[in-house]
């Protein structure tokens, strides 16, 4: 029941169609059922959005609230979900957040989504990572970089130019 984040840059690659093709960042996952609260790319409308968007998700129990966020298969994004059951006073349970993932945009300051689901349901306990469902097609994506974290961690922001690549040089024969 403590905070848990997972931090990542990742692109979907391949997406198949339908409910059960889904794919993205994972907390408090059930190390016995594989279940926990998932922060999903999507592109199925049965959550009432018309274009590709991203989604919570209590798994095998309830579809969370959708965001507005039109993803593109190829396109590198940073993705932070963060579960800290009754946060913040009591409301909120789980948060996210997504933007471009080739330096060109700052993190954004605030959570562009939040979710209470515990007035309803169990708190989640478990594991934290990263999680795909191919039930209809694949779902295949590409990762290169998670940070996992737990209550009593050191924060990390991701602004542009953060990770500066530098090129490979020969300095000795």
């Amino acid at each position: 029941s403590s905070r848990q984040e997972v931090l990542t840059r990742i692109r979907v690659t391949n997406y198949g169609a339908g409910d059960g093709v889904r794919g993205g960042a994972a907390v408090a996952v059930d190390p016995s059922s594989s279940q926990g609260i998932n922060y999903h790319f999507r592109e199925n409308t049965t959550d009432g959005q018309t274009a590709n968007h991203i989604s919570f998700l209590d798994d095998m129990v309830v579809w969370g609230p959708a965001q507005d966020f039109v993803w593109q298969p190829n396109t590198w994004y940073w993705m932070r979900l963060r579960h800290e059951p009754n946060a913040a006073g009591g409301v909120d349970d789980v948060f996210g957040k997504i933007w471009l993932g080739d330096g060109s945009v700052a993190e954004p300051a605030t959570w562009q989504m939040t979710w209470d689901y515990t007035p309803s349901y169990a708190a989640r306990r478990g594991f934290a990572g990263l999680a795909a469902s191919s039930l209809g097609g694949p779902c295949e994506l590409d990762v290169d970089y998670v940070l996992i974290k737990a209550a009593g961690l050191p924060s990390v922001l991701v602004a542009p130019n953060a990770f500066v690549q530098i090129p490979v040089a020969i300095t000795n024969q």
